[in-house]
């Protein structure tokens, strides 16, 4: 199974594809400062930029028992318990700032078009200005891994994301925040194939409450290095006192059945503000 969502976002998605073998997890990056990474990435601007789609095609991904399916809804249930407390205080009118820092694990160092090494580090900055529903009216990210080539930059604005150095530019479509990390579209597209459990855990001091999805799959899938993945698994961190997501933790599932540690996303930063820096505010038009 394998996730594709639209963003405007080239997701370092080498490094999602190439580090990283998850199919329920999702990264949005933004794409791109210079011009510079269009001769790392090889991209060609005259080409036409395929756009992401949800591949459905499950056929190789085992189905959960009724028992497994009963447990989930109920796993389902206490975590949108959980997040309604998040939303009504965050997914409020005015400006939402997030913060995060991700890091990707890999035995092998993998390396862009270019020969570069795609960096295992990052981190990713976002500033959003929600109307009264919730909706989006405009918003940036930005990724940093520490090499201004590849600093990437998206911008949201007049309904549609644009990928600012790149000059591309999505189709308009709605930008509704969540603050659930994907888990409850995973929940929601894959009820037949994704196993839930909770546990109680402490992130940083934070009790949390931690729900995990697994996949397993039929037939083995090669990561590209000669090792076998037999499924995957996505464990989210949320607060017990705010309902805030703090942390997401991606792994495969090897021959034993054990899970491997493949990308950790931790949340520093999730709070309202008057208003996002002068710089900030510098990539919007108007």
């Amino acid at each position: 199974m394998k996730v594709g969502k639209k963003v405007t976002f080239l997701v370092v998605a080498i490094v999602a594809i190439a580090v990283v073998l998850f199919s329920q997890g999702s990264m949005r990056i933004a794409a791109a400062q210079a011009s510079k990474l269009k001769d790392i990435l090889n991209l060609d601007p005259n080409a036409q930029q395929a756009k992401a789609e949800v591949q459905t095609d499950l056929s190789n991904s085992k189905k959960i028992e009724q028992k497994q399916a009963d447990k989930n809804v109920d796993a389902i249930a206490k975590v949108k318990q959980l997040i309604s407390k998040a939303e009504k205080e965050y997914l409020t009118e005015g400006w939402l700032h997030m913060s995060s820092s991700t890091k990707a694990f890999s035995t092998a160092q993998q390396t862009f078009p270019d020969g570069s090494p795609i960096p295992t580090e990052w981190t990713t900055e976002t500033w959003i200005l929600l109307d009264k529903h919730g909706d989006a009216i405009k918003a940036v990210t930005i990724q940093d891994t520490g090499d201004p080539r590849l600093m990437q930059i998206s911008v949201y604005e007049n309904g549609a994301w644009t990928n600012t150095s790149l000059g591309m530019t999505n189709e308009p479509e709605k930008y509704h925040p969540t603050l659930d990390g994907g888990l409850l579209d995973t929940a929601s597209t894959y009820k037949d194939i994704v196993k839930f459990s909770t546990e109680a855990s402490v992130v940083n001091g934070q009790n949390t409450f931690v729900f995990t999805t697994e996949e397993n799959l039929n037939t083995p899938v090669s990561q590209g290095n000669n090792k076998q993945i037999y499924g995957n698994a996505v464990k989210y961190y949320f607060a017990e006192s705010s309902g805030l997501l703090v942390q997401i933790e991606n792994y495969n599932i090897n021959s034993e059945g054990a899970l491997e540690i493949s990308q950790r996303i931790l949340m520093n930063v999730t709070e309202k503000v008057t208003e996002p820096p002068a710089d900030i505010l510098a990539y919007f038009t108007k």
